[in-house]
């Protein structure tokens, strides 16, 4: 299946970069349509007729830009199928919104491919919530907040990471930050970790955060990563959009020192890391509780399998999310009626995790507040080491 010219249209030549689907920062077209996904809700209006039309065309992004479909890691017998009932239940229903446009196909679509990051702005949540067999767990839920808060309770320090980073440069500095004081944190003998309901980010700093207290080597999952230019292939479209939505201003040097070049005859490389960190030069022999729940996602499920490899640290709550097998998700935007796919560019050799998540070794209520867990860490702790040892 060939890739329509309006869709084209939204992406720089490939004569220009060597490969597709970079989208083009020059156009207009583009940075609207990037800026409506952004404020895009389930109840904004949607044009159906659109959207139908633009179907053959995310079949072309789903097959050459899921990393996962177009190296055959995941399953792409059943899309054509997928589409033809999705397209069919838009004309039947003629939804005026994108929450009853999308439904639940998307959902159906990320169990179809495993990938549970697979998303579009404009899905209805309290829909999904219904269909979700994980629903009804309870989480902690969102808040606002700084993204790294630190407290002193009842002798156990406990660093609440709301989110590992983001785009913005406040949210890059507070993680090099928290990143900077590993020898401050890892002074304490009993540390809580709490990353409920924490959506992810970037799990490169709690790498780095860990890495001078492994008291033995830890060898992180082997991945297979697409790259450009010898940056991520990520980093573009993601710019672009960050663009589109806080402006050039809005671009750290970090993001864009990672951000590749386009040129003519570049080509996408598939890389496979193997990152091991050895023995740190000050082992951390404490103990270490990490608060999950269904919310957490992504970098912040790797966050807590990190611990738990690195430190035997003891998870408490309830399940993660499930969001492990693919990352660096880049958004891909449809050129009639503007819908925004994010696609995975990063494939990670988790097994048997996407969509129901690392288990925790003591369920427990993730809406407890954190000081009554810090008053309870040793009893926490060591119902946490009988039940990982039953």
């Amino acid at each position: 299946m060939e890739a329509s010219t309006e869709l084209r249209a939204l992406y720089m030549d490939p004569s220009e970069t060597g490969v597709r689907w970079m989208l083009d920062p020059n156009s207009s077209t583009v940075l609207n349509g990037l800026a409506a996904a952004d404020h895009r809700s389930a109840d904004t209006p949607c044009d159906v007729d659109a959207l139908i039309a633009d179907v053959p065309d995310v079949l072309v992004l789903l097959r050459e830009r899921h990393i996962g479909l177009a190296t055959g890691t995941a399953d792409s017998g059943g899309l054509d199928k997928w589409a033809t009932a999705w397209t069919g239940r838009l004309e039947a229903e003629r939804p005026a919104t994108w929450g009853a446009a999308l439904g639940t196909d998307l959902y159906q679509l990320r169990w179809l491919i495993g990938d549970n990051h697979l998303r579009a702005p404009g899905e209805d949540a309290d829909l999904l919530r219904a269909t979700d067999r994980r629903g009804c767990e309870l989480v902690h839920g969102r808040e606002a907040g700084p993204w790294l808060q630190e407290q002193n309770l009842d002798g156990v320090l406990c660093l609440r990471l709301r989110q590992c980073g983001g785009p913005s440069r406040e949210a890059e500095q507070a993680m090099l930050q928290f990143q900077d004081d590993h020898a401050r944190h890892f002074a304490h003998e009993k540390i809580i970790v709490d990353v409920r309901s924490n959506p992810g980010g970037s799990d490169e700093f709690v790498w780095k955060w860990i890495a001078n207290h492994v008291p033995h080597p830890v060898r992180y999952v082997s991945d297979q990563a697409w790259r450009y230019d010898g940056r991520r292939l990520a980093a573009w479209n993601l710019t672009v959009e960050q663009i589109a939505i806080a402006g050039q201003d809005s671009i750290s040097d970090l993001r864009r020192n990672n951000t590749p070049v386009p040129r003519p005859g570049a080509a996408l490389a598939l890389e496979t890391d193997d990152e091991t960190l050895a023995v740190g030069v000050s082992p951390w022999a404490g103990q270490m509780l990490v608060l999950t729940d269904r919310l957490t996602a992504s970098a912040g499920e790797s966050t807590a399998w990190m611990l738990r490899e690195a430190f035997n640290a003891k998870l408490i709550g309830g399940p993660t999310g499930g969001f492990l097998t693919f990352g660096d998700i880049t958004p891909y935007l449809l050129p009639r009626s503007g819908l925004v796919l994010g696609l995975a560019t990063h494939r990670f050799g988790w097994r048997d995790v996407e969509m129901v998540g690392l288990r925790v070794d003591l369920t427990f209520d993730p809406r407890t507040p954190l000081p009554e867990i810090a008053t309870s860490f040793d009893h926490l702790y060591a119902k946490a080491c009988e039940s990982s040892l039953g």
